[in-house]
């Protein structure tokens, strides 16, 4: 072979050097990662759902009167034995007086006609009939100084003003409804359940929910199952279903407010459930999902095929080879391919 084509040769092979050298490669793209949570031998169902009105008691005095004072405003929240309101009292103190002055009368009067009956002067019937008037009188007494006692309307447990329906001057009869006191140590919410997981679900205290409210204030409601509909509403094959748990403190809850409820659906099924942000579901063109699973040996992403068991609002419930405590891309995860180099994004 001639040095002119050994020549050609080598500047060949030097150009295919110089044009590898111009192709540097890439470096690792970062990326937001998340690590995948267990979810247990249970589903997560999202529902909307909306606070109810607790235990609200009609409170009302058991003797009519004028409205003297009211203690409370709308909303208040009161104590177990806090006084609410008053009604004038003067016109019961004048029952005492007066039960009082009668029985003042009969019973020294009592006293002379045991000794008459002793000494055969009077008959024991007209005892009798004095002594019932005696006993007529006690009555009266305590009657007067109970009715007295009435004028006071009082918080029969801890709550809060729900409504009031007087005003001060007003009259009231007994038993008309003055205010409305809810039970302010628990929240109710209710939820539409479907009949297709009415079926599914164990419809007793072994039925649980996590809650938070709309717009999202941050707070989570543990709730516990409380009670629901044996029949369906108006909107066929939905059944209210309601929740309630403790009501957490320094946290104003109304009826009608929305929330999130996220119903602990048990399944006897043993495949393992995991817990990924929503944004890690990569979607394929026939409706399937996978994530891409971080290496950090090889610093590489690797794709796993999931079922997608439940979509919440901010996370999924997803089956498939995958181990809890793996790390796996969060977002952006329609520009990775297989293999690809990556490195952890950490928001300074």
């Amino acid at each position: 072979m001639s040095g002119v084509v050994w020549l050609c040769i080598l500047c060949a092979l030097g150009l295919t050097a110089c044009g590898e050298e111009a192709k540097p490669t890439a470096p690792p793209r970062p990326v937001p990662l998340a690590r995948v949570e267990a979810s247990g031998p249970e589903q997560i169902r999202e529902l909307l759902g909306r606070v109810e009105q607790t235990t609200v008691a009609p409170l009302a005095f058991e003797v009519g009167g004028r409205v003297l004072s009211i203690l409370v405003l709308d909303g208040a929240e009161v104590s177990a034995g806090a006084v609410i309101a008053r009604l004038d009292a003067e016109p019961y103190h004048l029952q005492v007086e007066r039960a009082q002055a009668q029985l003042m009368q009969l019973e020294p009067d009592l006293e002379r006609k045991a000794l008459l009956l002793a000494d055969g002067i009077i008959s024991q019937a007209q005892y009798d009939e004095l002594a019932s008037q005696t006993e007529m009188a006690r009555v009266q007494l305590a009657q007067a100084r109970r009715e007295l006692r009435k004028t006071t309307l009082n918080a029969p447990f801890d709550g809060r003003i729900a409504q009031r329906e007087v005003q001060e001057q007003q009259v009231v009869q007994a038993g008309e409804p003055a205010f409305y006191l809810q039970d302010d140590r628990r929240v109710d919410i209710s939820v539409g359940l479907p009949s297709t997981l009415a079926q599914r679900l164990p419809l007793d205290q072994r039925l649980s929910a996590r809650a938070r409210l709309v717009p999202d204030s941050g707070v989570e409601l543990e709730l516990r199952y409380r009670e629901h509909q044996s029949s369906a509403g108006r909107d066929e094959g939905v059944y209210r279903l309601v929740m309630s748990g403790a009501r957490p403190p320094d946290v104003s809850l109304y009826p009608g407010m929305a929330a999130r409820v996220h119903l602990r659906v048990p399944t006897a099924q043993a495949e393992a459930r995991f817990r990924v942000p929503v944004g890690a579901l990569l979607k394929d063109d026939v409706g399937g999902h996978a994530v891409w699973r971080y290496d950090a040996d090889a610093g590489q992403v690797h794709r796993i095929e999931v079922g997608v068991v439940a979509l919440l609002a901010e996370d999924a419930i997803v089956s498939g080879e995958l181990v809890a405590g793996d790390a796996i891309v969060k977002s952006g995860v329609r520009y990775l391919r297989e293999g690809q180099a990556v490195r952890e994004w950490i928001r300074d």
